[in-house]
């Protein structure tokens, strides 16, 4: 009985683990009552980002932002979220899942970084391999696409990311919702 308990134990603390490091510990968005994966722009003038380092039980604030898309290829089109990050995204988190290529780089001489990083599952669903550059659709008004390419794949093993989430440039994701550079969808706070 004790040693199922503390397989038990093991097994919700690393659930809980890949949560934490895909989401925060805590998120810090506009209250909406909207069940769309779109997110509602917060300012980062705000004055919890401008001082987060004054509370001592914070570790690390970084910037996000969700935007549903369709991926497309050869006909064939799936539904996925694409989570926008910046250069402050703490990748580290992301490492241990990462099962081939690298992280998103991000270039200050271009706009946005047009890279991508998805998921095995859907990788394997859409037929797409490292350095594949593929469309995706945004429904909007009007209808906006961008063409990404792919440099890493992850796995976590966990549907609710797999099954649809894909990193992305924060910067493209404010160009296609018309924000400017102040704006974002929210907050992923980590604590101590």
């Amino acid at each position: 009985m004790i040693v199922t308990m503390l397989i038990l134990l093991g097994f919700k603390n690393t659930i809980r683990d890949k949560i934490y490091n895909f989401s925060g510990h805590l998120q810090v968005r506009k209250l909406t009552f909207n069940t769309s994966y779109e997110t509602q722009p917060v300012s980062l003038e705000s004055e919890f980002y401008q001082h987060w380092q004054d509370y001592e039980y914070i570790a690390h604030v970084q910037e996000y932002t969700y935007k549903p898309g369709l991926l497309q290829h050869d006909g064939e089109v799936y539904g996925i979220v694409l989570k926008g990050i910046s250069a402050q995204f703490d990748s580290s988190r992301l490492a241990p899942y990462l099962r081939e290529g690298r992280f998103i780089q991000f270039d200050a001489d271009s706009r946005y970084s047009k890279e991508v990083v998805l998921s095995t599952k859907i990788a394997r669903t859409m037929h797409i391999t490292l350095g594949d550059e593929r469309m995706v659709f945004f429904i909007q008004n009007p209808v906006r696409f961008r063409k990404l390419t792919v440099v890493g794949i992850y796995e976590t093993g966990m549907e609710d990311f797999d099954d649809r989430q894909v990193f992305c440039d924060l910067d493209m994701v404010r160009r296609l919702n018309g924000w400017d550079e102040t704006l974002t969808g929210g907050f992923e706070v980590y604590l101590k």
